[in-house]
């Protein structure tokens, strides 16, 4: 019946509302003991609420300067993605990084091979463009952070 069933659950209730209520009991001490430092925190928020009282503009740095760290990012990948697609289409042999080649055809047939060839200084253009974006994202974190 009914009445069997909630007594064969009735202890496992018990040692559960018994470990609840300790849970409860030790999150009473912890508040009590830590209340003075709650009241620093209390008094914080109040004076950064003063803060943005007179000041309501405040509230825009962070969504701004998250906008321009994404734009930042968003051309530094451009750039990037520019830089290290170009390539030299050529037959003869240059000092560079070899990319792939290309078949030209004319009426479906073969009638010359083209290598794609990357000159040595994409490396050094991804390098100069990685460093910019390093401080860049430092500058627009430093202006946020003023």
């Amino acid at each position: 019946s009914f009445i069997d069933q909630s007594d064969k659950f009735a202890n496992g209730f018990k040692y559960t509302a018994y470990l609840f209520t300790g849970i409860t009991i030790f999150i009473a001490v912890l508040i009590f003991l830590l209340r003075t430092r709650i009241n620093r925190s209390i008094e914080f928020f109040k004076e950064a609420s003063r803060a943005v009282k007179s000041n309501p503009t405040i509230l825009l740095v962070p969504p701004v300067s998250i906008c321009v760290s994404l734009l930042v990012l968003f051309y530094w990948i451009s750039a990037t993605v520019y830089i290290s697609s170009a390539a030299e289409l050529d037959n003869s042999t240059i000092s560079g990084k070899f990319l792939g080649s290309l078949n030209i055809s004319l009426d479906g047939e073969i009638t010359t091979q083209k290598k794609f060839i990357a000159p040595d200084y994409t490396t050094i253009f991804n390098i100069y463009l990685l460093l910019g974006f390093f401080w860049t994202m430092s500058f627009v974190n430093g202006m946020s952070l003023m």
